[in-house]
């Protein structure tokens, strides 16, 4: 009996190490079951990924070298999401644009799915789109109209006061009603104009981008309007007698006006620091040239002022017989053919003069005369200053023309 009861116990043991070794057995394979599947494939990605801003759109940058052979890539942010084929690949490198965008920073999703369907491992990377907060911000440099004898030029602010300014352009009236067009860089100071037309229109764009950007955009345009006219000394140092044979020299009872005419001395000292045309000499004439040193100027004479004679000598009698009170003022551009014979208007246009100013000066009343020159866009570099008559014209019979000072106001014209 005892024998029975010990196979049982035997019995029962043994069914009790099939069943926790069947247990066992059961859970390792549980364990092992999620990897025994396929193995998990992904598809190329696009790498070292940045995004860079633009107009109410960024632009999301990756290199391909880690592509493979996948084509399409997801760009997901907020609710939206957009599909680009990739092609075409430039240097390397795959570009996409998000267009429509607020002004703002957002965070997109990229995953990029190979022909099979694989997707990528997902990557995340920010972004800002601006728009007319930014804008809004921006400045364009500013400039201050400079005049010179040279002309008229442009002074500009310097270029930290408009840092994100990639360059302006700058159009312009011209005389012949035309618009000139220049573009100004962040280091150009100074913009020289020619030929700009009085009263005329300045349009200015600023054209604005920085590294941050990838793309770069105008501020509105901005008008503005040439002054008048203004008139700048001509400097002395520059002008010469020209001396042309049929020129007066000017140099009777010893009057220096070579050295003395343009020397800057207005007021009557001598009759040696003057002009001097001598005896029965209306009409007369001589020739002036404003660059005696042969740079290229040429001038629109605009305004000419005249140092005479005093009213009066030191005796408190007249002294002003020799004052001219009726004159022309001639041009030319070069004395190619402009010698003249005579004092006759018909010769000196037939040999190429243009008349710039005929009429009165009132020599009998003052010592300094001045006399406007119409704007007429003639550059000239040669004047022919003729005398057809004097204050003491009828009061004396000898006819003679002086003169201490001449100067000339205009711009220059290269």
């Amino acid at each position: 009996m005892q024998l029975k009861f010990l196979n049982i116990i035997s019995v029962f043991a043994i069914l009790l190490i099939i069943t926790a070794t069947f247990l066992s057995c059961s859970d390792m394979n549980s364990i092992e079951k999620p990897y025994l599947g396929p193995e998990k494939i992904y598809a190329g990605k696009l790498d070292s990924i940045r995004v860079s801003s633009g107009y109410k759109k960024i632009k999301i940058i990756g290199l391909t070298r880690f592509l493979g052979n996948t084509k399409i890539c997801i760009v997901e942010w907020e609710k939206n999401s957009k599909t680009f084929v990739i092609d075409p690949i430039i240097d390397g490198k795959f570009e996409m644009i998000i267009d429509g965008l607020e002004e703002r920073s957002y965070e997109f999703k990229i995953t990029t799915k190979d022909p099979i369907n694989n997707l990528s491992v997902i990557q995340f990377v920010k972004g800002k789109a601006i728009g007319d907060i930014f804008k809004s911000s921006q400045f364009a440099r500013n400039f201050e109209i400079n005049y010179t004898t040279n002309g008229l030029s442009l002074n500009w602010a310097t270029k930290d006061s408009s840092p994100n300014e990639l360059y302006t352009t700058l159009k312009y009236e011209t005389t012949n009603n035309e618009m000139k067009t220049i573009r100004v860089y962040p280091d150009d100071l100074l913009t020289p104009l020619l030929d700009w037309k009085e009263n005329g229109l300045i349009e200015t764009t600023a054209t604005i981008g920085s590294e941050d950007l990838f793309e770069s955009f105008d501020l509105n345009k901005q008008n503005f309007t040439f002054p008048a006219y203004k008139n700048f000394l001509i400097d002395r140092a520059n002008v010469k007698l020209a001396s042309m044979i049929s020129d007066n020299p000017g140099t009777y009872l010893g009057a220096n006006p070579k050295f003395y005419l343009f020397n800057g001395v207005e007021a009557y000292v001598n009759d040696v620091q003057t002009f001097n045309s001598g005896l029965n000499s209306i009409p007369h004439h001589f020739t002036i040239d404003l660059d005696k040193n042969s740079l290229g100027v040429k001038y629109e004479i605009r305004k000419c002022r005249l140092g005479l004679k005093a009213l009066v000598d030191s005796n408190n009698m007249p002294s002003n017989q020799n004052n001219p009170t009726q004159i022309q003022l001639w041009g030319r551009p070069d004395l190619v053919g402009s010698e003249t014979l005579s004092e006759s208007d018909t010769e000196f246009t037939a040999k190429g003069w243009t008349l710039l100013y005929n009429g009165p000066v009132d020599g009998g009343a003052y010592q300094i005369v001045e006399f406007d020159i119409p704007p007429s866009n003639f550059k000239v570099r040669y004047l022919r200053y003729k005398v057809l008559k004097t204050y003491g014209d009828g009061i004396k019979s000898s006819q003679t023309a002086q003169l201490t000072e001449m100067t000339f106001f205009g711009f220059s014209k290269r």
